[in-house]
């Protein structure tokens, strides 16, 4: 499948974009395309099955994720590196 690259993206439809993709728990990528196939006027999703954990990734807001990371995080006791 050919991959492409918006290059100059308005500030506000960047914008727009990454609040619908938000809102809907969908990828920035996963709404571009559902975007595209309504303008071209093409019914569905793509025809794509989802594969692997793609349709788990995503979905933390980035409270949830910087909550994550933070009690994940590895401390290094200096007092082990003496």
């Amino acid at each position: 499948m050919r991959s492409i690259t918006i290059h100059n993206l308005d500030p506000e439809v960047g914008r727009l974009i990454q609040n619908q993709a938000a809102e809907e728990g969908l990828s920035l990528n996963q709404l571009v395309k559902r975007l595209l196939r309504k303008a071209l006027g093409l019914s569905g999703l793509t025809a794509a099955q989802p594969h692997g954990f793609d349709e788990f990734s995503g979905l933390w807001t980035r409270e949830e994720a910087a909550e994550f990371n933070a009690a994940t995080e590895r401390q290094v006791d200096p007092e082990g590196w003496s």
